[in-house]
């Protein structure tokens, strides 16, 4: 059996300011460095043998900030890496629903669909993250791996591992530096924790 725990990266200030943000290599903001260290004391116990990230900072960041108690360095991993939004990255996602209403009507609805101006499409995503999460399995058997990378690689693998299409993309929540944990094992995915964020509690405090 390998275990995997599959993290999102911790905040940015274009998630605070809901842009597309795809492959711009945006760095923590000073939240996110504290999300990424909450995380590190939860998952502290855990037996990790390896840690993988996008190679974004913004994923490695948090990367590293969560395998340091285990003494492991993060290794980029391609499978993790974000979707390209082409011509939409940088934009406020308001602003897009506002201009192309068609364009992201068709996103929301019917996301398997849509191919990016110049960018990805969703299965596109999904053959290059399963591929490289069979890579990690393959390399770590009997053992817990760290992978660090963004929403939408997340919310595919996810869809992945049930055996999902990526019309259920929208159905799956993944907040900044959330935890989801899962298990291959005889040949089969077992989802056992999806979007935790409970190590964030006393940070929502602090803030409110």
């Amino acid at each position: 059996m390998t275990k995997i725990i599959l993290v999102r990266h911790g905040q940015t200030q274009w998630n605070v300011e809901q842009r597309f943000r795809g492959s711009h290599d945006i760095p923590l903001d000073e939240m996110g460095i504290r999300q990424a260290e909450a995380l590190a004391d939860r998952l502290a116990s855990e037996p990790i043998a390896a840690a993988y990230s996008g190679p974004l900072q913004r994923a490695m960041k948090t990367a590293e900030i969560i395998a340091r108690p285990h003494q492991c360095v993060p290794l980029p991993l391609e499978g993790l890496s974000n979707i390209n939004y082409g011509e939409l990255e940088g934009r406020k996602i308001s602003e897009v629903a506002e201009q192309f209403p068609e364009f992201y009507r068709t996103m929301i609805e019917t996301p398997q669909l849509v191919r990016f101006p110049g960018g990805d499409t969703l299965n596109e995503l999904m053959d290059r993250a399963m591929a490289g999460l069979h890579t990690i399995i393959t390399q770590h058997p009997e053992q817990t791996v760290l992978a660090v990378t963004h929403q939408v690689i997340a919310r595919v693998l996810i869809c992945g591992i049930l055996g999902l299409d990526n019309s259920h993309h929208w159905d799956i929540s993944q907040d900044t530096c959330c935890m989801n944990e899962f298990r291959f094992k005889k040949g089969r995915f077992v989802l056992d924790r999806l979007n935790d964020v409970c190590h964030l509690s006393q940070l929502e405090k602090e803030e409110n």
